[in-house]
């Protein structure tokens, strides 16, 4: 991978420093907004209980959520870096994004007690995916090299 150079608002800047850059802009993104969904989730008075197969039912705790989004926004890092590897990669890595939101929603089904409880949990998965995909996209060159 060449370290070529982007023209940016104050004069060039590396790839690397736009990929890091956009890294933690995506992770940072996604930690507020799965939190933010997880505030508004307490504040309508709904009881955050789940119950993963093999495991006794409990509540969501706000440490479970970060780490949560921490994970997925990582993961989302990661498969931009490979996707950067291709010969297009923001259509690769958007179909890699979009794969891993569907498959992730199975754990949240699976899981939660209630429907409403299921849906809330998608919409922390879909949050992470709203802070952490357009800005990876953005971040990734458009067409082949």
């Amino acid at each position: 991978m060449t370290n070529s150079s982007i023209a940016g608002p104050t004069g060039p800047t590396s790839t690397t420093t736009v990929a890091r850059r956009a890294a933690a802009l995506a992770v940072l993104a996604s930690l507020v907004l799965a939190t933010a969904t997880y505030a508004v989730t307490r504040l309508t008075g709904a009881d955050f209980v789940v119950s993963p197969p093999g495991r006794p039912a409990g509540p969501v705790a706000p440490i479970s959520v970060l780490a949560a989004a921490l994970v997925g926004s990582l993961l989302a890092v990661a498969g931009s870096a490979l996707a950067r590897r291709t010969r297009r990669p923001r259509i690769m890595f958007t179909v890699l994004a979009v794969a891993a939101l569907a498959v992730s929603f199975a754990s949240p089904l699976l899981a939660a007690e209630t429907t409403t409880i299921a849906l809330w949990l998608c919409g922390m998965h879909l949050a992470v995916a709203v802070g952490a995909v357009p800005v990876l996209v953005r971040s990734l060159p458009a067409g082949a090299r």
